[in-house]
């Protein structure tokens, strides 16, 4: 019985377009001396990049139809058409694809040159077809031709036959490729050593407990877990778990959902508009997330919130609405992550530990910056005035202070090289900490932060075009000071969190009916009163 072959993931290709030289076992024998090889085209490109293998990212159905008609054009009229197209939608969000750093530009590279590689073949068949036979009836081979040149006459020339026009390259047994690799760009500055981070650790039991409540709802591309319920110091089995689901398509997904868990969504929305009013009301009043709080399960109370995977990226990468990236600077539970995540998220910690040393005086614990990068994103949160712990930014991190010694060595190790920190040792195992606040470093933190953040800056402090180290063109904010920058960065996040917490809250209300949101309004303020008093 013959075996069964593996099916062998296929390369990605490089976001430049270039697919490189062919593997040795694909190349004719007449030509492996003329193709290059990988390491003397890397040896010719001095520009150095920072890139960490993931999976790819497809976009949403509206903005992948899109990227498509894109690369279809531009691998038809060429880079000039591309170049163009950049100029005119310089402020067209839809068309950001086109930039090496955003989450979707691997995705049109890879259809740019699935449509050049369509594009080539093409012209080789249609060249193929029109080409006239070369030789005449006279020149082809004849019988005695074989005979003169057996009898050792090599003054005949033996004329090739036409078929042999198209000639195909020498078989040979073909190598195994390499696993699939696909790689999105990360900002300057970013290298392996910030990758492998350390999330919430539970035993297995725990883990699977979790996973099987996936089991009950449609598949889901991205799941974490996080609340104070899976604090090791929470022995309160009341406590609610939330969950973040990310998924594809949101409609689709609550179609789906509706069929199996009806009882979870406001009857009201369910008779209605059923998943389409769902997504709307998400979408357009709230955040991009859709909770549904108070589910019952396996004598368990769940909240989960669903969210589209290109709202999480993007929130992930930009601080859009500082809401689910807030929650991604603490410590999560990562139980699926089929796009990794967890890597991109490392340029979400990376802008937190700049933003918090931005706000911290020259001299500060490890306690302190971990409770300033916690506190990022409930800064302006309607609900701290009335509906949360005041302690609760102090509650997390003290119960939670080794995973974020975790999760944020390796950015604090980066700054301490570049001598922006130092470090002393205290009783309590919490570093003392003093930091470099020069303009240059104060430069260096407000580059680090996301383009959104630095957008809504240069609004106000102003703007000025410079050229990185690889060429591209960029707009830098104008700082004049460091308390300057600080003051600015913090009207930016605190009006960003305001903003979505605000649209967030109208949005629950109105999906998770009358009933629930009294019920969950309440426990949020029996929280916050036991804090005052």
């Amino acid at each position: 019985m013959p075996g069964v072959i593996p099916i062998l993931p296929l390369p990605a290709l490089p976001s430049d377009g270039d697919l490189g030289p062919l593997p040795p076992s694909q190349v004719p024998e007449d030509q492996t001396e003329e193709i290059p090889t990988n390491e003397e085209q890397n040896k010719a490109n001095s520009i150095a990049t920072h890139t960490r293998t993931i999976g790819i990212i497809h976009p949403p159905p509206d903005i992948r139809n899109i990227v498509d008609k894109t690369a279809q054009f531009v691998a038809k009229n060429g880079r000039e058409f591309e170049k163009r197209i950049i100029a005119n939608n310089a402020n067209n969000v839809k068309f950001n694809f086109l930039t090496s750093s955003d989450p979707y530009h691997a995705y049109y590279q890879h259809r740019l040159s699935e449509f050049r590689a369509q594009n080539q073949n093409q012209n080789q068949s249609n060249s193929q077809q029109q080409q006239p036979p070369s030789q005449s009836a006279d020149s082809l081979p004849t019988e005695s031709a074989p005979t003169a040149a057996a009898d050792g006459n090599n003054a005949a020339e033996v004329k090739p036959d036409p078929a042999a026009q198209i000639r195909l390259p020498v078989r040979k047994n073909l190598e195994l490729p390499e696993a699939a690799q696909y790689t999105v760009r990360l900002p300057e500055g970013i290298t392996g050593q910030h990758l492998p981070f350390c999330y919430l650790c539970m035993d297995d039991e725990k883990r699977a407990h979790l996973l099987s409540f996936l089991k009950v709802i449609p598949p889901v591309d991205f799941c974490c877990v996080y609340g104070s319920a899976l604090h090791t110091t929470n022995h309160d089995k009341s406590t609610m778990v939330d969950y973040i689901l990310g998924v594809s398509d949101p409609l689709q997904w609550h179609s789906e959902n509706l069929k199996m868990n009806a009882d979870h969504y406001a009857s009201w929305m369910v008779l209605l508009g059923g998943a389409k009013l769902i997504t709307e009301v998400a979408a357009e009043i709230g955040v991009g997330v859709h909770f549904n709080p108070f589910v019952t399960w396996n004598n368990k109370t769940l909240k989960y919130g669903v969210v589209r995977m290109h709202d999480l990226v993007q929130d992930v990468l930009n601080w859009e609405r500082l809401y689910l990236s807030g929650r991604l600077q603490k410590p999560v539970n990562m139980l699926v992550d089929n796009l990794n995540i967890k890597d991109v998220n490392s340029v979400n910690l990376r802008a937190a530990v700049s933003a918090a040393l931005l706000l911290l005086p020259s001299k500060f614990t490890e306690e302190d910056l971990y409770a300033k990068i916690c506190s990022l994103s409930y800064m302006g949160d309607l609900r701290m005035f009335f509906a949360e712990d005041q302690n609760k930014v102090k509650k997390i991190v003290q119960g939670q202070f080794d995973l974020f010694q975790s999760m944020y060595k390796p950015f604090l190790e980066e700054y301490e090289g570049k001598d922006f920190l130092r470090f002393s040792s205290s009783e309590n195992h919490h570093a003392n900490i003093s930091q470099d606040c020069g303009l240059p470093v104060a430069r260096s933190h407000v580059s680090s932060l996301p383009p959104t953040i630095r957008s809504r800056m240069g609004i106000r402090l102003g703007k000025k075009k410079v050229i990185s180290e690889s060429g591209q063109a960029l707009h830098e904010v104008v700082i004049g000071s460091r308390e300057e920058a600080a003051k600015c960065m913090q009207k930016v996040l605190r009006r960003t969190v305001m903003v979505s917490s605000a649209r967030q809250a109208i949005s629950g209300l109105l999906t998770v009916g009358g009933v629930k949101a009294v019920r969950y309004l309440t426990n949020k303020m029996q929280k916050a009163w036991r804090s005052w008093t």
